[in-house]
């Protein structure tokens, strides 16, 4: 009887350990309507660098100023720098301000680092936090250093509605680099 009983106990031990909640991933979407654009010229971009948290696939939240959790089962399609440099860079394409090349010295050359990028819980509402810092540079001097910050809420209070937030918080930031590039660039081009 006790080894029945045990035998029992250690199976729905082990059913209990190896049941699984399917993983749910997110992407990025482009900037869907792009300014107009009034500048050009030639520009590369680089892969985005990220702070620690926001390096890997993983999805991040924070119910607590400073304080940075992780989804368990709901995750980014790829390392966060790689899809976020894939919408930005389509969305340069789709902007066609510029012509995207490889780096060659009389290129403009855009560094961008991932300083925040989180789905934030604060009462009974919460919203995507978005903060990327980039870097313009031209025949290897910095012309213009900005940090761009963007933040959407999140309808519902999910992981969902959080990678929606943080996509609509990305495309504000999006928006307004695109405006600052071109600004930037034709101060260049007059010199």
């Amino acid at each position: 009887m006790k080894k029945v009983l045990l035998s029992l106990v250690l199976l729905f031990t082990l059913g209990c350990a190896t049941s699984h909640h399917a993983q749910v991933s997110f992407v990025l979407q482009p900037q869907p309507s792009p300014p107009p654009c009034k500048g050009g010229g030639t520009l590369t971009l680089t892969t985005l660098t990220a702070d620690a948290p926001y390096s890997t696939p993983l999805m991040a939240y924070s119910l607590a100023p400073l304080e940075v959790e992780f989804y368990a089962y709901h995750q980014w399609a790829a390392p966060l720098p790689k899809l976020v440099t894939q919408s930005l860079r389509e969305s340069l394409y789709r902007w066609g301000c510029f012509t995207l090349t490889p780096y060659a010295p009389d290129h403009f050359l855009l560094k961008g680092r991932i300083l925040q990028f989180l789905h934030r819980f604060q009462g009974e509402g919460s919203w995507g936090e978005v903060s990327i810092h980039f870097s313009l540079m031209y025949k290897d001097r910095v012309l213009a250093q900005k940090t761009f910050q963007a933040r959407a809420p999140a309808h519902p209070n999910t992981p969902k509605g959080g990678a929606e937030a943080l996509n609509q918080a990305l495309r504000r930031v999006i928006r307004e680099l695109m405006t600052w590039l071109e600004i930037e660039t034709k101060s260049t081009e007059a010199e």
